[in-house]
C-alpha cells in the first residue's frame, strides 16, 4: 500500500477534510495555520541559535552551505503571520440612538463596562471599532488608537455652520408674500444650524450668540484652542492592564465627557480602534459601532454610509419595544442602501440580519391583556391562573403569620406564668410554620413570574421575528418590481432578539433578571453562534491562501533537511471581452422615461409612495435644491430625509441589475476555468524544460530532481490559487464602481438644481419643479449616458489589470520552482565543502530542523484540536423554561423584574428570632 507521503494532496488533515462541514473545516485549518506559524519560528530560532554556534571563524563558510534560502523561507512565513494578524473581518453594528448598540457589543465582548453607556455617547458622530488585540505584553492587554479628525475637515464643518446662520439671517431681511413661508423656510435652515452648533460650542467654549451674530469667524474659533489645533490629524495611543482604567481612559473620545484638561473632544474624533482579547474578535472580526443608517442627525448618518460599503456582515438594532410598530422592516435602512447590498451581493442571511434589544423591557401584565398571541397560549394562562391563586394563598399565609407573631408577643409579656409557657412555645411553631409557607409560597410565585416573564418575552419575539421577516420581504419585493428584477432566490434574513441586561447581570453574577435563568435565554450566545458561522466561508478562503504557502515553506524546509505568462494573458483577455451592461441603447432609452417619472415624484412629501398626492412645503423643496438635491433632513414631522440623486439612481441601476448579476455570478466563473488549465500547462512545460537541461548537464541528479518534483506539484496548487485570488479580488474592486454612477448623476444634476433656484416669484414652486421635470427628460439620455460611461471606464479600469496579476503569479510560481529546485542542489553540493567543521556544523542544524519538520508534520497528520467544531445545534433561547437554573435559589441575589410585574421575593423584614 502507498504511504501518505506518496501523495501530496492527501497527507495532511487540512487538506484532506472537504468531506467534512464547513466548521470542522476552518477548525482544522486554523490549528495547522497556528501549528505551521509555531514552527517557522521555532525554526528561526534555531537558525539563528546555530550561527551563534559556529563562531566567526568559521561564520563565512557555515553562511555559504547554509544558503540564504531557508532563512528566506522563515521570514515569508514571519511576513505571512503579519498578514494573518491583519486579517479583517468587519461586521457593522448600526441602529438609531438608544437602540441598544453599546450594550450589545459589551455583551459580545464580555466586557460588561468597557463601552460607555448609550445616554453618554447618544450625540456622537464618531465611529469605535474593536478588533483582537494581539499585543501580549501586560501592560497593553487593552489598547487604543484614537484618531483625530484633520484640521480641514474641522474648517469646512465650521464654514457649514456660518453659511447656515448667513441663510438665516438673509431669510429673515427677504421679503415674502407669505409670512407663513417664511417661518416655514427658517425652521428648515435652523434646524441645520442646531445639528452642528451645539459641537462648536462644547468644543471650543463659545456662546450660541456669539456665532449667530457672526462676531466670530472658523479660523478664530479654531485659534481660540491652541492645544486642541494641535491635535487635529494624529492618533493618540492608550493602554492598561485594567478593564475599568482603561474604560475611564477612553471614555472622553467615545461620550460627552470631558478630558482631564476639561475639553469635551467627540466632535473632534474621527475614529476610536480599541483592540481587546476576546473570544468574538480572534479569528479577524472587528465589530464597529456605527451611528445609525438612517439616524436623524446629518453627521451621524454621514458617517454610517462612509463605512457601509466596507462592511462584510451587517447587524441592525432595534429595541424590541420600537420593532413592534409595524413599520418597523421598513425603517431599518434607505432603499439606496438596499441596492448597494443588492449590487454587492450582501443582501442575503449570510450578510445581514436584525437584533432585537431590549427584550426584557416588557410589562408582563399589560402583554398578557393586550397580546393576541398570548391571550391564545393556553400554557401561558394557566400561569397567569396560577400566580393569581397563589398570591391569595400568599396573603392567606401572610395573614396567619402575623396573627401567630401578635399571639407570641402577647404571651411573651406574660412568661411569668408557668401555665402561659406550653402556650408560648405552640405559638413559636406555628410562627416558624407559617414563615416556612410563606417562604416555599414566595419561591414558587417567584419562579412562576419568571416562567410567565420568559414565556412573554418569546411570544413577543416570534411574533416581531415574524413580522419584520414579512415586512423585509414585502419591500425586497416592491423594490424589485419598481427596477424590473427578479426578488433573490433567498430573501429572508435572521432576526436575533438578546437581553444585554441579563446577559451583564448573568456574567458578574449580581443579579437575576426574571424570565432570564441562564446566558443562552439571553439570545446572546445565538447572536454569537451566528457570527462565527456567517464568517466561515471568508475565513476559509483565508486560511486557504496562508495553508498553501505554508506548506510550500514546509517541503522547502523539509527538502533542505534532507516566465512564461502569455496563456494566462490571453485567458485575462477573454475576462476583458465581458460586458457587464449589455443594450446599453435600450436601457438609455428607459432611464429617460423612468428619469421623468422620479423627478415629478421628488415635489412631494413622500416621493416613495405613488399613492401619495401631497407635495411638500415649498421651504423644504427649496432647503432640497440648495443642498443639491440632498442628503437633507426635514424638520417635519418623523424628520424624513430627501436624498434626489439617490433615489434616481435607486430606479435607474435597476434597470442593469440583473445584466449586473450575471456578470459576477455566472459569465467571471465560467471564463476562469480555461485560465486555470491554461496554468496547469504552463507548469509541466517549465518543469519539462528544466528536467531536459539537468538531463543534458548533470543526469546523476535526475533522482532527486524527480522526488523534488513529486512535491513541487503543491505549487501548482498554489498559482492556481493566486490565480483565482487574483481574479476574485478584480471581480470584488469592479463590482464597487456603481459609486460612479451616483457620483456622475450628482455633478450632473447640480446645475439643473442651481437654475431652478433662479426662478422667484409667483409659483415658483410649480415652476421650479416643471423646470427640473423638463430639464431632465430634454437632458437625460446625455445624464445617464456620461453617468454609465464613468461605471463602464472604471469597470475597464479595474479588470485592465488583470493580465498584469495573472503574469505575477505565473512568475511567482516558476521563481518559488528555481528557489525549490536550488535547495536539493544546494544540499547535494554540500558534500564537496573543505570546512568540515561549518559541514559539522550545519549536519547538527539539519537534524534540529528534521526534528521540528517531524512534529509539524505529526500535527498536521493528527491536528491537536481542542473542540473539532463548535455545536451543530442552534443556541436558539429555548421555547421552554427551566425552574431553578441560574441564581433563582440563592438567598443573596437581587431579583430585577419586568415593569409591571409584582411579585414578592424575599423573607419579610418583620420577622423574629423564634426558639
Amino acid at each position: 500500500m502507498a504511504s501518505a507521503g506518496d501523495d501530496p494532496n492527501s497527507e495532511f488533515a487540512w487538506s484532506n477534510c472537504t468531506h467534512k462541514d464547513v466548521q470542522t473545516r476552518v477548525c482544522i485549518k486554523q490549528q495547522a495555520v497556528n501549528d505551521g506559524f509555531k514552527y517557522t519560528r521555532q525554526l528561526l530560532n534555531v537558525l539563528q541559535s546555530g550561527q551563534n554556534q559556529v563562531g566567526s571563524n568559521h561564520a563565512a563558510a557555515y553562511q555559504l552551505l547554509i544558503g540564504n534560502e531557508i532563512y528566506a523561507l522563515a521570514e515569508e512565513a514571519d511576513e505571512l503571520r503579519k498578514k494573518h494578524d491583519e486579517f479583517e473581518i468587519l461586521i457593522g453594528v448600526a441602529g438609531a440612538t438608544g437602540a441598544g448598540k453599546t450594550s450589545l457589543l459589551n455583551a459580545l465582548l464580555q466586557q460588561p463596562e468597557l463601552l460607555p453607556s448609550g445616554d453618554m455617547r447618544a450625540a456622537t458622530a464618531s465611529v469605535c471599532r474593536v478588533a483582537f488585540n494581539h499585543d501580549n505584553r501586560p501592560d497593553h492587554k487593552f489598547r487604543a488608537e484614537v484618531v483625530w479628525r484633520s484640521k480641514e475637515d474641522v474648517e469646512k464643518e465650521l464654514g457649514n455652520v456660518f453659511s447656515a446662520v448667513q441663510e438665516r439671517k438673509e431669510l429673515y431681511e427677504q421679503e415674502f408674500e407669505d409670512e407663513e413661508q417664511r417661518c416655514a423656510a427658517i425652521e428648515e435652515v435652523t434646524q441645520t444650524i442646531a445639528d452642528d452648533i451645539g459641537k462648536i460650542c462644547t468644543v471650543f467654549e463659545v456662546e450660541e450668540s456669539d456665532i449667530e451674530n457672526m462676531e466670530l469667524t472658523p479660523e478664530s474659533i479654531l485659534e481660540r484652542n491652541n492645544e486642541l489645533l494641535q491635535r487635529l490629524g494624529t492618533t493618540l495611543t492608550i493602554s492598561s492592564a485594567e478593564p475599568e482604567q482603561f474604560s475611564q481612559d477612553v471614555k472622553p473620545y467615545l461620550d460627552s465627557t470631558a478630558t482631564e484638561e476639561g475639553y469635551t473632544v467627540w466632535p473632534l474624533i474621527d475614529e476610536v480602534k480599541l483592540f481587546v482579547k476576546a473570544d468574538v474578535l480572534k479569528h479577524g472580526i472587528i465589530l464597529v459601532d456605527l451611528p445609525g443608517l438612517s439616524d436623524d442627525v446629518g453627521a451621524r448618518s454621514a458617517v454610517a454610509e462612509k463605512y457601509f460599503k466596507k462592511l462584510a456582515l451587517t447587524a441592525i438594532v432595534s429595541p424590541a419595544i420600537r420593532a413592534v410598530d409595524e413599520k418597523t422592516g421598513k425603517k431599518l435602512m434607505s432603499s439606496f442602501q438596499e441596492m448597494r447590498m443588492r449590487l454587492n451581493g450582501k443582501y442575503d442571511k449570510k450578510s445581514f440580519c436584525v437584533v432585537l434589544s431590549k427584550i426584557d423591557d416588557i410589562n408582563c401584565d399589560a402583554f398578557c391583556k393586550g397580546s393576541k398571541e398570548a391571550r391564545q397560549d393556553a400554557e401561558l394562562q394557566d400561569d397567569v391562573r396560577q400566580a393569581k391563586d397563589m398570591l391569595r394563598a400568599y396573603n392567606e399565609t401572610d395573614k396567619q403569620l402575623k396573627q401567630a407573631r401578635k399571639t407570641k408577643r402577647s404571651l411573651d409579656a406574660k412568661m411569668k406564668k408557668r401555665d402561659l409557657i406550653k402556650e408560648r412555645s405552640k405559638q413559636a411553631g406555628l410562627v416558624k410554620k407559617h414563615e416556612h409557607d410563606r417562604a416555599r409560597i414566595d419561591q414558587q410565585m417567584a419562579n412562576l413570574e419568571s416562567r410567565k416573564m420568559h414565556r412573554c418575552v418569546w411570544l413577543r419575539n416570534e411574533f416581531i421575528k415574524k413580522r419584520i421577516q414579512l415586512d423585509l420581504k414585502r419591500q425586497q419585493n416592491k423594490l424589485a418590481r419598481e427596477v424590473g428584477g427578479k426578488p433573490q432566490n433567498d430573501n429572508s434574513v435572521e432576526v436575533f432578539p438578546v437581553s444585554p441586561k441579563a446577559f451583564r447581570y448573568l456574567l458578574m453574577k449580581q443579579k437575576m433578571v426574571l424570565g432570564f435563568p441562564s446566558e443562552l435565554y439571553t439570545g446572546i450566545p445565538r447572536l454569537r453562534q451566528w457570527l462565527d458561522k456567517a464568517t466561515l466561508d471568508t475565513r476559509e478562503h483565508h486560511l486557504d491562501l496562508l495553508l498553501q504557502s505554508l506548506q510550500r515553506i514546509f517541503h522547502g524546509i523539509r527538502e533542505w533537511s534532507r516566465d512564461d505568462s502569455r496563456g494566462l494573458v490571453k485567458g485575462a483577455e477573454e475576462i476583458k471581452k465581458i460586458n457587464p451592461m449589455p443594450n446599453q441603447d435600450d436601457k438609455l432609452n428607459m432611464c429617460k422615461k423612468q428619469a421623468y417619472m422620479v423627478a415629478n415624484r421628488w415635489a412631494y412629501k413622500s416621493p416613495d409612495d405613488s399613492n401619495s398626492v401631497r407635495k411638500m412645503a415649498w421651504g423644504t423643496y427649496q432647503a432640497i435644491l440648495r443642498r443639491h438635491g440632498g442628503p437633507y433632513t426635514s424638520g417635519a414631522y418623523g424628520r424624513p430625509v430627501y436624498n434626489f440623486p439617490e433615489k434616481m439612481a435607486v430606479e435607474l441601476l435597476g434597470l442593469i441589475l440583473e445584466d449586473w448579476r450575471k456578470t459576477f455570478d455566472i459569465e467571471i466563473p465560467q471564463a476562469v476555468e480555461p485560465i486555470l488549465e491554461r496554468a496547469g500547462q504552463i507548469w509541466v512545460q517549465y518543469l519539462d524544460e528544466v528536467k531536459g537541461q539537468i538531463d543534458d548537464t548533470a543526469p546523476g541528479i535526475i533522482p532527486y530532481f524527480n522526488d523534488t518534483t513529486t512535491r513541487l506539484q503543491k505549487l501548482e496548487e498554489e498559482m492556481r490559487a493566486s490565480v483565482k485570488e487574483s481574479i476574485k479580488s478584480i471581480c470584488d474592486a469592479s463590482q464597487q464602481v456603481h459609486y460612479r454612477f451616483v457620483e456622475t448623476l450628482k455633478e450632473e444634476l447640480i446645475p439643473c438644481f442651481d437654475d431652478a433656484l433662479k426662478i422667484v416669484g409667483k409659483g415658483h414652486f410649480n415652476n421650479r419643479q416643471k423646470f427640473i421635470c423638463q430639464t431632465v427628460q430634454q437632458n437625460g439620455r446625455g445624464m445617464f449616458l456620461k453617468g454609465y460611461s464613468k461605471m463602464t471606464e472604471s469597470y475597464k479600469t479595474e479588470v485592465d489589470a488583470l493580465p498584469a496579476e495573472l503574469a505575477k503569479a505565473s512568475k511567482f510560481a516558476i521563481k518559488t520552482a528555481k528557489n525549490q529546485i536550488g535547495l536539493l542542489l544546494n544540499n547535494l553540493e554540500a558534500v564537496h565543502s573543505e570546512d568540515k567543521t561549518a559541514l559539522d556544523n550545519k549536519t547538527r542544524l539539519q537534524q534540529n530542523v528534521q526534528a521540528l519538520i517531524f512534529k509539524w508534520k505529526a500535527n498536521w497528520r493528527v491536528p491537536e484540536v481542542e473542540s473539532v467544531a463548535s455545536e451543530t445545534k442552534e443556541n436558539d433561547i429555548p421555547k421552554e423554561y427551566i425552574e431553578g437554573h441560574g441564581h433563582a435559589d440563592d438567598d443573596d441575589v437581587d431579583v430585577v423584574m419586568g415593569e409591571g410585574d409584582g411579585v414578592r421575593v424575599g423573607s419579610d423584614s418583620d420577622s423574629d428570632d423564634c426558639e
